[in-house]
This record gives C-alpha cells, sequence and structure tokens, in this order.
C-alpha cells in the first residue's frame, strides 16, 4: 500500500513539473488535482473511470468560467 502511496506522490510531481508553462501556483494546483485523482483511481480499486469523469468536470467547469469571466489575469 505504502508503494502505491508513493507512486501517486511522484506521479503528482511528474504532472505538476510536465505543467511548467504555467506559473508555479498553477503547477502547485495542476500537481495537486493530479494528486487527488490518483488518489480517487486507488480508492476506487485502480478503476480510471471516477478519474476521468473527474477530469472532464473540472475542464468543463473551467471552460464555463473562462467563457462567463474571461481569461484569467496574470
Amino acid at each position: 500500500r505504502g508503494a502505491w502511496i508513493a507512486a501517486c506522490i511522484v506521479q503528482a510531481a511528474l504532472f505538476g513539473a510536465g505543467h511548467s508553462y504555467q506559473n508555479p501556483l498553477g503547477m502547485l494546483i495542476t500537481g495537486t488535482l493530479g494528486m487527488l485523482m490518483g488518489f480517487l483511481v486507488l480508492a476506487s480499486g485502480r478503476n480510471l473511470w471516477p478519474a476521468i469523469i473527474g477530469h472532464g468536470v473540472y475542464d468543463a467547469s473551467r471552460f464555463v468560467l473562462f467563457y462567463f469571466q474571461g481569461p484569467p489575469l496574470g
């Protein structure tokens, strides 16, 4: 079990680092979401579908916010 948790943390760090084109806060947010999605996969018995749906809901919510509020500042 500890190895799976460590793997979630490592993949989240790599996922956040892969978004280095964003500012450091964006990397932190993306890495944190990656870790939460990784833990969701573990909690669901290594089923990817809850994380896939969660990712879609997150992206859709960001799209709606962008549409109504405009691009984020900075």
